[in-house]
């Protein structure tokens, strides 16, 4: 079944549906700011950012370096435009939860494509009441976690073969964060093995996506790193940079054992797949683009990654 095809009267209702989730999340995001329980730093750190990136000022006092040795997030570029007209915070909680309740809309064509009507009617309710959603955009703003939109609509290209969809979709989600790259290079493969004949253009897409990811991992971020960032939070005790993380677990291969083999990580992939009744494990070829994801999340020393309602888990879920 093709999205045409979908009752009008099965359209309308989820699209009544994901409105009002999409409402209830900026509403939840919107008091928790009016009232001053944001607990932690990420949305002050992005609105600052945006704030900056439309006033010619680069510098993110917060962490005291550079933004481009930090994360490339483009999308903040039309968001602090409009927030300069309005509140850049606002803005952005509202701008998180749109991207939150509209990846509803490819998810739910993915499931009318394989099962009829009731499949939209799945594909909508398990996206949008799945226990990390509400949390997340109630509780901070991450660029990460608006990419959930174009990375559903990547989703929907696979499935569907929609050439258009997936370079819009890649497009989408290396203009919220660089550290998806790798995601999007996985997506390209699939897309290129599962549609043949759009093989020159997942090549391109792949060879755009990997000269972004390298020009920032090579340049930017070595040119203008803050002397104590995220990476060092995260996997500090690995090494110092990407290429020496990775050289030290796949060298150190009883260290990286040792490290997983706690009860939170082994828990972690049962705890995220069981709101899904683990029924992703019978296409484990969808879940290859959520690899890095849950690889970074798995191996990070900070001790809330691999908790259920954290921003680190929700670019995975489209595929999931």
């Amino acid at each position: 079944m093709e999205p045409q095809d979908i009752p009008r009267a099965t359209r309308r209702a989820i699209g009544l549906l994901a409105a009002s989730q999409g409402l209830l999340f900026a509403l939840l995001g919107w008091a928790r700011y009016a009232t001053f329980h944001n607990e932690t730093f990420d949305l002050a750190f992005y609105v600052r950012i945006a704030w900056g990136l439309i006033r010619n000022e680069h510098w993110e006092p917060m962490v005291n370096a550079h933004i481009y040795g930090l994360h490339l997030t483009p999308i903040l570029v039309p968001l602090g435009a409009i927030g300069w007209l309005t509140s850049t915070p606002l803005v952005l909680i509202g701008a998180q939860a749109a991207a939150l309740a509209l990846a509803a809309i490819p998810l739910s064509r993915i499931g009318a494509r394989h099962l009829g009507p009731s499949g939209a009617w799945l594909g909508a309710i398990a996206w949008l009441f799945y226990p990390n959603l509400a949390h997340v955009a109630g509780y901070e703003v991450h660029p990460g976690t608006m990419a959930a939109l174009p990375l559903a609509w990547r989703a929907y290209a696979l499935d569907r073969g929609s050439t258009r969809a997936f370079v819009g979709a890649s497009t989408g989600v290396l203009l919220c964060r660089e550290d998806l790259a790798l995601s999007v290079l996985l997506v390209a493969g699939l897309y290129g093995w599962r549609h043949p004949g759009a093989k020159k253009v997942a090549v391109r897409v792949g060879v755009v996506t990997l000269a972004y990811a390298l020009f920032f991992i090579l340049y930017l971020h070595p040119t203008h790193a803050p002397a104590q960032g995220s990476l060092q939070l995260h996997f500090g005790r690995f090494g110092g940079s990407i290429f020496e993380v990775a050289v030290y677990l796949l060298s150190h291969p009883l260290v990286l054992i040792e490290h997983l083999a706690t009860p939170t990580r082994i828990l972690y992939l049962p705890k995220v797949l069981a709101p899904l009744a683990f029924l992703p494990l019978l296409r484990p070829r969808w879940l290859v683009p959520t690899l890095p994801i849950l690889a970074i999340t798995l191996i990070s020393e900070w001790p809330t990654t691999t908790d259920l309602d954290v921003h680190y888990l929700t670019p995975a879920l489209p595929f999931l």
